[in-house]
């Protein structure tokens, strides 16, 4: 399994089966080492530009995330009043990467040999083309910011310190940008975060 490095840590590579599809995922996760260690209620909001809350793909994407930060002690919050984070989530494809394996495929061919058939080894060059798929998740968690005025749930709401970031890469065979997030979601549970390097997340 080809390994993935992130930032400035080595990621930790792993491999999912969902929905009978294997992905290759690779997560890497940076923790401030002086942040609380208790979490708390989380408002998650988009990251990607002109993404707005009520996006179709970003609220799909935001029920799939739930569970993991439940799991990690950050259950979402619905709103800014009453949150102690806000997690902006980001999500994009990667570019296909098409691979060509060149072989030789061998066998035996009759041929006719003074009234006899006789069978001789034969070689033919064989091609395989292979396109495999990308998609990357990246969490940002900050801590809550002073309240201010206008709308509690807006992106452009100031924020506090950032508290950590874990960032998702996926690849597999298929060409479709929903399940290849889905399959990067299970890799969260235990790593969302946290710290990781290389190994497991401390």
């Amino acid at each position: 399994m080809k390994r993935c490095f992130g930032f400035c840590l080595a990621c930790c590579a792993l491999l999912l089966c969902a929905c009978g599809s294997r992905y290759a995922v690779s997560v890497d996760s940076l923790r401030d080492p002086d942040a609380p260690v208790a979490g708390g209620p989380c408002l998650l909001i988009p990251g990607n530009a002109d993404v707005g809350a009520d996006d179709l793909l970003f609220r799909e994407v935001s029920r799939l995330l739930e569970p993991a930060f439940r799991e990690a002690g950050y259950p979402p919050a619905t709103q800014r009043k009453g949150a102690a984070y806000v997690a902006k989530i980001f999500y994009w494809p990667g570019e296909p990467v098409t691979t060509v394996e060149t072989g030789i495929e061998r066998g035996y061919r009759p041929i006719r040999y003074r009234g006899r058939v006789r069978y001789v080894p034969v070689e033919r060059t064989t091609m395989t083309e292979r396109t495999v798929y990308s998609a990357h998740l990246l969490l940002e968690c900050y801590a809550v910011a002073p309240a201010s005025s206008g709308d509690p749930a807006a992106p452009e709401e100031p924020l506090g310190p950032q508290v950590w970031r874990t960032e998702v890469s996926v690849s597999g065979k298929r060409d479709d940008f929903r399940a290849l997030l889905a399959g990067a979601v299970p890799a969260l549970n235990g790593t969302l975060g946290t710290r990781t390097k290389g190994g497991p997340p401390v």
